[in-house]
């Protein structure tokens, strides 16, 4: 009634809708940030991928052929020809496993130890289920 003239001033409700971010769920989202009260962060991420998981970069180096060689095994007399695959660069190389060889000779060689007692080791240990 006293300034006619003027326009009748609407309150405006500033609410304050922040944009989800690139790469967040929005249930996630949703139950981070449900109420008005919590905001998220303001402050950037230090990470420029933000909630994305970090993608393998896959074939950035040379690729390294392999191939199917044969390998003797150092422990054995029989000369058994035994195969797998290793890598190009290493065919010249010894078979990686023979080190272990030496320590078998040193602690689990035993020349009083026969294979019989072995075999009736284990059908006992068959018998009996492992219970002695």
């Amino acid at each position: 009634i006293i300034n006619p003239d003027k326009k009748k001033s609407k309150k405006s409700s500033e609410t304050l809708t922040f944009k989800r971010p690139e790469g967040m769920h929005r249930e996630v989202y949703a139950l981070l940030y449900s109420d008005k009260k919590d905001a998220p962060p303001l402050l950037p991420s230090d990470t420029g991928q933000g909630y994305r998981t970090v993608k393998a970069k896959l074939g950035s180096k040379k690729v390294r052929p392999w191939k199917w060689m044969p390998f003797t095994n150092p422990a054995r007399k029989d000369g058994a020809m035994f195969f797998h695959w290793r890598r190009a660069a290493e065919e010249g190389k010894d078979y990686p496993f023979a080190r272990f060889n030496k320590e078998y000779q040193l602690y689990l060689h035993d020349d009083a130890w026969t294979k019989a007692e072995t075999d009736h080791l284990f059908d006992l240990s068959r018998r009996f289920d492992l219970r002695f």
